[in-house]
């Protein structure tokens, strides 16, 4: 009975170790946004369709500098190069004024 109740609390304990980094995008735009997270190599990863208003879900993302980029319908903010951590959790927020802006925050 002490085997198995050590198994599983450490398999619980690996299952909740995530060492990757992971975004998710908060839209503060008046319509939706699309953001890109470009590594120096590998495959960009995205998150589409952001409404208004609403944060996405995080994904994962590699460890290291990204371009983070948002498209908008109207003016898009400028790029950003942000160095993501690993076992960390951060929000790309998209907000508005006179031309839109992202910031990248740490959760």
């Amino acid at each position: 009975m002490k085997r198995l109740l050590l198994i599983l609390t450490l398999a619980l304990f690996v299952a909740g170790c995530n060492d990757v980094p992971s975004a998710r995008v908060r839209n503060r735009l008046p319509g939706k946004v699309n953001v890109s997270f470009q590594p120096t190599s590998g495959n960009t990863l995205n998150i589409n369709d952001v409404a208004p208003g609403t944060v996405s879900g995080y994904i994962d993302v590699p460890e290291g500098m990204l371009r983070i980029h948002a498209s908008t319908s109207g003016t898009n903010p400028d790029d950003v190069n942000h160095t993501f951590v690993k076992g960390n959790r951060y929000t790309v927020q998209v907000d508005t004024g006179a031309t839109p802006s992202m910031t990248v925050i740490q959760d």
